[in-house]
């Protein structure tokens, strides 16, 4: 006689309808209480305040006169841990080159059409841009970037801590000269930035409101809702080992109950310890695995594509009802606990 399985509606009801909720409340939350412009605006400010902060110390004034303002920024890798962007990052390579900004600022006439020519001292010795990007045609404002690669003509990485300072010099047409006019910008060692703008001292209510908003934001993502689906389908299909019948009903074994729990605590581990290590990894090496995930996203993607792919595909194998398509071999995939485990660790990982 066949056996019954037999379904508890109303909790399986009560279930989907908790996890509808949660899954809409992503759209429902920012209508009720404005929580898009919390999520989207608390903190900017600490970060924009940070972010001037360190601009202004690495920047250097060469010319201040009511007719030109002259600037120039050394783009260190910390100035780009606070200032700008990942994509920027990836584009300069703040690791591989020394990155300069020159702005040009002037009220009256227009701005030479070249860009300025710059040069680095570092004692005796010169060296010179290999890329220079920014506008020909500019007529009051303009910001050129400048980078000096990190090695010298043979090869050898340039040591900065080795000078006591660095020097730029900028030359162009300015002031209704003639002739190219020079100024120097100077940085003197130490070139890294001061314990005071490094520390988080900052943080203040309006950063733990952001804290708050985020952790609050990632559980109102529809991220959660594909989470949930995938461990549904893992906890289904992975649970292959038969229950014992009685009364007509199929009763959950307590191997069956250890099976399921080593399976959902793998799949939470797995997301969980992709996230942690992501995020000690940022911590411990900074800017660098900043570059590193910048350039090598895609490919990071495309893995992880053709991981989750394989792990579809096993989770068919796996299947314990045959569809129209019927995948062969089932028993011979029922071997291994050890494998649904660790299978469901990969998966996890893979769509985080």
């Amino acid at each position: 006689m066949a056996s019954i399985v037999r379904i508890n509606y109303i909790r399986v009801s009560v279930i989907m309808l908790v996890s509808l909720i949660i899954a809409s409340a992503w759209l429902v939350f920012p209508y009720f209480i404005q929580g898009k412009q919390v999520l989207s605006g608390v903190g900017s400010e600490a970060r924009m305040t940070k972010a001037g902060h360190v601009s202004m110390y690495l920047t250097r004034y060469l010319v201040d006169h009511p007719k030109l303002e002259l600037t120039a920024t050394f783009a260190t890798g910390e100035f780009f841990q606070y200032v700008d962007q990942a994509s920027t990052i990836g584009n300069l390579r703040p690791d591989r080159n020394f990155i300069f900004f020159v702005s040009e600022n002037i009220h009256a006439g227009q701005l030479a059409f070249d860009l300025p020519e710059v040069a680095l001292h570092l004692g005796d010795k010169v060296y010179k841009p290999d890329v220079s990007i920014g506008p020909n045609l500019a007529e009051h404002h303009r910001i050129s970037v400048y980078s000096i690669p990190r090695r010298d003509s043979s090869g050898q990485p340039i040591d900065l801590e080795m000078y006591d300072n660095i020097r730029l010099f900028v030359s162009n047409y300015y002031l209704d000269s003639d002739e190219k006019l020079t100024f120097i910008a100077r940085w003197d060692a130490p070139y890294s930035l001061p314990d005071e703008l490094k520390s988080r001292t900052d943080i203040t209510p309006v950063a733990v409101l952001a804290l708050g908003a985020g952790l609050l934001s990632a559980v109102l993502t529809p991220c959660l809702l594909q989470l949930v689906v995938i461990f549904g389908s893992i906890i289904s299909s992975f649970a292959t080992i038969p229950g014992e019948s009685g009364a007509g009903a199929v009763q959950l074994t307590p191997h069956i109950r250890r099976k399921v729990m080593q399976i959902a605590l793998a799949f939470v581990f797995g997301f969980t310890l992709l996230y942690t290590l992501a995020g000690a990894l940022i911590g411990y090496v900074g800017h660098t695995a900043q570059l590193v995930f910048a350039e090598h996203s895609r490919m990071v993607a495309i893995v992880s594509g053709v991981v989750v792919i394989m792990m579809g595909i096993w989770v068919g194998i796996r299947g314990t009802r045959n569809f129209a398509c019927k995948i062969p071999d089932q028993k011979a995939m029922r071997a291994s606990d050890n494998r649904d485990i660790l299978g469901s660790l990969l998966v996890s990982m893979g769509y985080a």
